[in-house]
């Protein structure tokens, strides 16, 4: 089905810049419109609006379409949905848009959804208004979550009571062979009629990328109710796949778009636990291995995963498959150690979200962590261990993609296996002075801006000429100033193919230590170009001071 020709009928009926108004606030720039980009952080408009053109454009994150790509994104829903949504603004109605309705998963099972919805109502309404929910509320209490995380979640209580959700569903004209379909109840084999599958649970309803109820995860919260097991969620449905499903996907990608990243976990508390600490860009598997599937629905908002699993066995065997996958699919990953084998919902509880958030800021890079683990087994004064060390690290290079990254691996596994004291000498990746002057860092950070952005390389070029103050970094801007001159995007591998191994190895860092950055806005650029300027002329005034000193010495001992 084209949809693109359903579209047709209802572009023209939409003002792009009423339709995105209602969500940003847009002043007039010109022909157009230009406001703070709902898509991405930042202090300075670059989301444009074109009404002759019918489309958007953010130049800070890249984002543009359509009035309907707009509102797809905006809102977390499908395609489809916007279309279907935007229609019924404007009041067309077609055979086409009816296909939509019928060929399109998350159009086609509006009855499902509702009565998933309804159920996820009943659920909440259990839990605040009823005596078991208020022993289910002090259990939750008990684990630090609170009223507004409840809500927030929109954490619910299956009654102990089988026929209560069903009277419900029946009161209010729900079928209940669609309920049956849905997961929410079953039919007795024996006298006929239906259950419910959850009871005397605390409920945590599951959506889907666009905030869809598809399911739930029932837990129990009753000390009598050990024997049973801890987790019951939803069967298999058209709707609710454990691999295709992550659990606050759709809260947490409106964070991820902003900080690059997620947070992985192993369960719901340990998601609950790190959002009341601040991460809200954290999700979690279905009580599943991370699939190919899971990892598409990651990839799509953001390029990087900081996986924080348990650190007891379990957890460190699950971590290092999730980043074998990860690696795999092209994402970068990042490990973050929870000590004395805890999870990290006890460890935020226990040690506070600052803790938490000290671990994360310490994470380290997948592959440096499965490094490290292969590197613990082996004793490499033993020849026999280096190897097998040797093997284990260069079949792990071999599912890299990223050529940086393997290069990387092997010249330290080179360094491993065959450094002594006698070959030790500065890295050159890292000028000597680079280290000793504070504006080192700035303009490693400016370079990689330079690298991935012409626009960044035209300021620099224009405020300070590309003069920088470290040897290396100013003969990569020169080769900028002769390939930027005739082109508009960078070419990595060219530069290698010009560059000598040591300048390879700089421009290699470079790229491979801030590759997750965000593009950098006009002012970003400005205040980096104003740090080097800045500490340029420390180092001038000083290298003065210390003439003018030496020339003094000179007079006096003449004298």
């Amino acid at each position: 089905m084209d949809k693109g020709r359903v579209s047709d009928e209802i572009l023209p009926k939409l003002n792009i810049a009423d339709v995105v108004g209602s969500y940003v606030k847009l002043s007039k720039a010109g022909r157009g419109y230009k406001g703070l980009c709902p898509f991405h952080n930042e202090a300075t408009p670059s989301f444009v609006v074109t009404p002759s053109k019918g489309l958007f454009k953010c130049f800070g994150c890249g984002e543009g379409g359509n009035v309907i790509a707009f509102v797809s994104k905006v809102e977390g829903i499908s395609y489809s949905q916007a279309l279907v949504k935007l229609a019924k603004k404007v009041g067309v109605t077609s055979s086409r848009i009816e296909s939509v309705r019928f060929f399109d998963p998350s159009v086609k099972f509006e009855k499902e959804y509702e009565i998933l919805n309804f159920a996820k109502g009943f659920f909440e309404f259990c839990l605040k208004n009823t005596n078991e929910g208020q022993a289910a509320l002090d259990y939750l209490n008990a684990r630090g979550i609170e009223q507004d995380i409840v809500s927030r979640f929109g954490i619910g209580l299956a009654p102990r009571d089988s026929n209560a959700l069903i009277k419900a569903l029946e009161l209010n004209g729900y079928d209940l062979e669609l309920a049956k379909r849905v997961g929410l109840i079953n039919s007795n084999e024996f006298g006929g009629g239906f259950y419910s599958l959850f009871r005397t649970r605390v409920i945590f309803p599951v959506s889907n990328e666009f905030g869809q109820v598809t399911g739930f995860s029932g837990r129990i919260y009753l000390s009598s109710d050990k024997s049973f097991s801890k987790y019951v969620n939803s069967p298999d449905t058209p709707l609710f796949k454990k691999n295709q499903l992550v659990y606050n996907l759709h809260e947490a990608k409106r964070t991820a778009r902003s900080t690059g990243r997620f947070l992985l976990f192993e369960g719901f508390m340990d998601v609950i636990s790190a959002v009341r600490a601040g991460f809200s860009e954290s999700v979690a598997m279905m009580g599943t291995s991370l699939t190919r599937e899971h990892v598409a629905l990651i990839k799509k908002v953001a390029p990087s995963v900081v996986i924080c699993y348990d650190g007891d066995r379990a957890g460190l065997e699950a971590t290092n498959k999730t980043i074998a996958l990860l690696l795999e699919e092209g994402v970068d990953a990042q490990v973050v150690s929870v000590p004395d084998g805890r999870d990290p919902d006890e460890f935020i509880k226990t040690q506070g979200g600052k803790a938490f958030s000290g671990l994360v800021n310490a994470a380290v890079p997948a592959v440096d962590y499965v490094y490290g683990n292969l590197k613990a087994n082996y004793n490499l004064n033993f020849a026999q261990h280096k190897a097998e060390f040797q093997k284990k690290v260069l079949d792990f290079a071999g599912t890299l993609q990223d050529p940086s990254l393997r290069y990387f691996l092997e010249k330290r596994l080179r360094g491993d296996l065959f450094y002594t004291k006698a070959e030790e000498t500065p890295s050159p990746t890292i000028p000597a002075r680079s280290v000793a002057n504070g504006y080192s860092k700035s303009e490693r950070q400016l370079l990689y801006h330079m690298l991935t952005s012409k626009r960044a390389f035209e300021m620099v070029h224009e405020e300070i000429n590309c003069d920088f103050n470290i040897d290396d970094y100013r003969k990569i801007a020169r080769w900028l100033e002769d390939f930027y001159a005739r082109h508009d995007v960078i070419d990595i591998e060219a530069c290698f193919e010009k560059f000598d191994t040591r300048l390879k190895d700089v421009v290699n860092q470079i790229m491979l230590t801030h590759r997750n950055i965000r593009p950098a806005t006009d002012n970003e650029i400005l205040a980096l170009i104003k740090r080097v300027r800045d500490k340029a002329k420390d180092e001038a005034e000083k290298l003065s001071v210390r003439a003018k000193m030496g020339q003094i010495k000179r007079e006096l001992s003449r004298q």
